[in-house]
């Protein structure tokens, strides 16, 4: 049993109590003191206890003593704190005869607070602070109340729990990294479509207002508008390949597909005056949109026609094969397949410039987010208040920008953990790539999904590939939530033990 040196030991005059552990008599009928509040809290490597005692009603005979004695017990340890003695007169002048060098000596050594019973407080603020130990979880504050006669002869003993203390949860919050970005020297970027463009049957002029042309010649420009008008791009070439379908001669479709993507070639440079950056191509007849048709098709003689399309016959052989020998399909193909065959590829490749001040990355963000680079994102980021609404946009937009890249997935995962959100979280891990940072995230996921054993993996695969700080406050805190789910199990309060904010810092008995 160890026996302890308060560190703190103070007298207050005390008003105004809470709840509180009433006054008990004895055996005989004197009364003990009360407890009228108490708090145990640890801070960091220390344990501070306070007491709230009331002595107004304690009543103690002439000859006798009564000892109030704290002290902290677990199963596999003890400490006994400084006692308090409150002394009747006798018993009083008795001690002093037993004092040596004019040191009044009591019951339970020098570092007794001792009290003559006139001379006593009515009230008692009693701190200790002393070193925090791991056995002290799951601890009891006890305080023994003994009664002494003559020759330290023990009258009455007994002890009441005032306090059953499990370290408390401190909040706790796997702490997210974010990756950094690498630099674009050139921002290049393309963007691509196809576009069915009506012709007359043999002409190569377009006519706008053609069947559907009105349409289709609108997706081509609502892409092109957006980066021939911002000045921030530069267009550095436009491409266009045209096809046409397989129900004439090799040689005629070679002419149309030729002449019709120079039409919309010349119609695309007439709008933008792009000259040279356009450059054209054509296939004279789109046999791999056929065979793709055929084998997504439930065609009667759909393995035939596949093993025709992929022998080494010429084009027209194939398209005059089928269309006799297998007639029923190849009507289906002429008024289902071949119209989509008679299309236009085009792809424009652009070059964004980049962007150095905040401010102009920010507004840029809401305006034109396609503008930016994963960088420009980060950059903007860092001047934001981190887990402020603008701050976790910033990232979110980002990912949006940029779906399938690690990073802008592994930055959306930390902002979504943040935010509670882990189905989005789990979405975004699963595409964020396998760096060390993106391994610890994976250990946070875990963790607040209280899988502490794959967060524990985890956390110590991140160390093992060179993350030190975040991975191993996750492990020391694993170790605590662990701790207090044995304690609260024997308590039969496991569920406590998942508790986020303080709850027991502060008790009031």
């Amino acid at each position: 049993m160890k026996r302890y040196i308060i560190i703190i030991l103070a007298l207050v005059a005390f008003c105004g109590a809470s709840q509180h552990v009433e006054a008990k008599k004895n055996k005989e009928g004197v009364i003990r003191a009360k407890i009228d509040s108490l708090k145990m809290q640890r801070n960091a490597d220390y344990m501070s206890i306070k007491l709230f005692m009331d002595f107004e009603d304690v009543k103690v005979r002439s000859n006798r003593a009564m000892l109030y004695t704290p002290r902290l017990v677990s199963d596999s340890d003890t400490i006994v704190l400084k006692s308090i003695g409150i002394y009747g007169r006798t018993r009083y002048l008795q001690q002093k005869r037993y004092s040596k060098n004019n040191e009044l000596t009591f019951l339970t050594g020098a570092d007794e607070m001792g009290y003559r019973k006139k001379d006593r407080p009515d009230s008692l603020k009693y701190e200790v602070v002393i070193p925090y130990e791991p056995w002290m979880d799951g601890a009891r504050l006890e305080l023994g109340n003994k009664e002494c006669g003559c020759c330290k002869k023990v009258l009455d003993e007994q002890t009441d729990s005032l306090y059953d203390y499990v370290d408390q949860i401190k909040p706790y919050y796997p702490v997210p990294v974010y990756l950094r970005p690498e630099a674009e020297k050139v921002k290049s970027r393309a963007i691509s479509g196809q576009a069915f463009i009506d012709f007359v049957v043999n002409r190569t002029e377009i006519d706008p207002y053609y069947r559907n042309n009105q349409a289709e010649l609108g997706k081509i420009l609502a892409t092109i508008d957006p980066l021939a008008t911002d000045k921030d791009i530069t267009v550095k070439e436009v491409f266009i390949k045209g096809f046409a379908s397989p129900e004439a001669s090799y040689s005629r479709n070679t002419q149309l597909a030729k002449g019709r993507t120079e039409s919309l070639r010349n119609y695309v440079n007439n709008l933008y005056n792009f000259g040279n950056v356009i450059t054209t191509d054509y296939e004279a007849e789109d046999w791999a949109g056929l065979r793709a048709f055929v084998e997504k098709s439930n065609l009667k003689n759909r393995d035939a026609i596949l093993k025709l399309i992929d022998g080494n016959r010429k084009p027209d052989n194939k398209e005059w094969t089928i269309k006799s020998k297998y007639k029923e399909d190849y009507k289906i193909l002429y008024n289902e397949c071949y119209p989509s065959l008679r299309h236009s590829d085009y792809r424009i490749e652009y070059t964004i410039r980049s962007y150095s001040d905040v401010e102009e990355i920010k507004r840029v963000m809401f305006e034109r987010p396609q503008n930016l680079s994963l960088q420009e994102f980060f950059f903007a980021a860092q001047s934001m208040e981190p887990g402020s609404d603008e701050f976790n946009e910033a990232f979110e937009i980002a990912v949006r920008m940029y779906p399938e890249d690690e990073t802008a997935n592994l930055n959306a995962a930390n902002i979504a953990m943040t935010k509670g959100d882990l189905k989005a979280a789990e979405r975004y891990l699963a595409k964020a790539g396998e760096t060390k940072e993106a391994v610890y995230s994976r250990a946070a996921y875990a963790f607040l999904n209280r899988d502490y054993d794959k967060a524990e993996q985890l956390a110590r695969q991140s160390i093992e590939m060179g993350m030190d700080a975040e991975p191993n406050a996750m492990l020391e805190e694993i170790k605590d939530i662990r701790r207090r789910l044995a304690v609260y199990a024997k308590r039969g309060e496991a569920d406590r033990a998942y508790e986020t904010e303080p709850t027991n810092s502060e008790v009031v008995k």
